[in-house]
């Protein structure tokens, strides 16, 4: 689906092994960090943030399954937790290849004398359903 596509670099980032060496990455902490011609992580959060409103409203009581990078899962938690796109990005989650996130959302509260938005996130980076010998982290 369009919108939840992994953070975009840019042509100017580093290729992809000096940054997973050095991990560049996590210098992009602010919101306005980001690589020239790239996206900033705000921006990336508001990107995948009005994609999850987007399919929340839509597909309203539905299951919906999206196949993402982790990247993409992070900004995901980080709308679960209602964090704004202009916060700054200080947490990461442990997503290891082919793992399953499962966040299930009440747009307007669960309970009429509740919380007006509810998010309930089942597990983050489960990988219980793979063998042993197939997880890895990268």
């Amino acid at each position: 689906m369009q919108g939840l596509e992994e953070f975009d670099f840019g042509p100017e980032a580093p290729d992809t092994a000096t940054m997973v060496e050095e991990r560049t990455d996590l210098t992009l902490w602010r919101p306005n960090h980001g690589f020239p011609g790239g996206e900033t992580l705000g921006a990336f959060q508001a990107r995948v943030s009005a994609t999850v409103t987007r399919l929340v409203s839509d597909y309203l009581g539905r299951t919906v399954v999206a196949v993402t990078h982790a990247g993409v899962i992070d900004a995901v938690l980080r709308w679960a937790y209602d964090l704004s796109a202009d916060s700054n990005w200080m947490t990461e989650a442990s997503l290891p290849n082919a793992s399953v996130t499962e966040v299930e959302h009440w747009p307007m509260g669960r309970r009429s004398d509740g919380a007006p938005r509810f998010t309930l996130v089942h597990r983050v980076g489960d990988v219980s359903h793979l063998p042993r010998e197939l997880v890895t982290e990268i």
